[in-house]
């Protein structure tokens, strides 16, 4: 028979067919590709003893460093916490991953605020006028040691009288007053 040659159109509407279902193809290709990675991303995590992180799986870090992050969490100090999330029936796969997400942000939350309510209550005696008039004296002790005024200085001069009592007292009071 007569070979008969396809209606323009019609040719057009199959081209964009064919390359539709091409993306289509690419498409599935990459993400047999995602899926055999996060299969292996799985089985690379490590027990919650390592704590190992596959590859491209972010792990823990805190830009926070003070020490009280590294005492005990009173929610663990005399028995073992159970962090339980309850999914709701026919919760969709991204929303149970941002529920997920969101109870842990704030857990994280939870606990840095345990760790810096510690670290106001700790800080708070070294911040008192006190605490300063004892470091003063304390640095002064030191510094009556190394400079003994009955000794010479470096230059074999005799050193200068010491200060009274009251006097450093009044220094102190003036250095503490000049910070404020």
């Amino acid at each position: 028979g007569k070979k008969v040659e396809p209606n323009p159109e019609w040719l057009k509407i199959m081209k964009r067919a064919a390359h539709q279902h091409s993306k289509d193809v690419w498409r599935y290709l990459r993400a047999q590709v995602a899926e055999e990675k996060a299969e292996q991303q799985v089985q690379d995590f490590g027990t919650q003893n390592d704590m190992r992180y596959p590859n491209g799986v972010k792990a823990f870090s805190s830009v926070n460093t003070f020490e009280e992050l590294d005492d005990v969490w009173e929610e663990a100090r005399e028995q073992p916490w159970i962090f339980a999330l309850e999914f709701s029936q026919g919760i969709k796969k991204r929303e149970a991953m941002k529920l997920l997400h969101w109870h842990a942000a704030l857990l994280n939350k939870r606990i840095e605020k345990e760790a810096r309510t510690q670290h106001v209550f700790n800080l708070r005696q070294a911040a008192t006028k006190e605490s300063f008039l004892a470091v003063c004296a304390q640095e002064d002790a030191g510094y009556e040691l190394k400079h003994d005024p009955t000794l010479p200085n470096v230059e074999g001069d005799p050193q200068t009288e010491t200060m009274s009592s009251d006097d450093k007292k009044r220094h102190y009071e003036k250095l503490y007053a000049d910070m404020r």
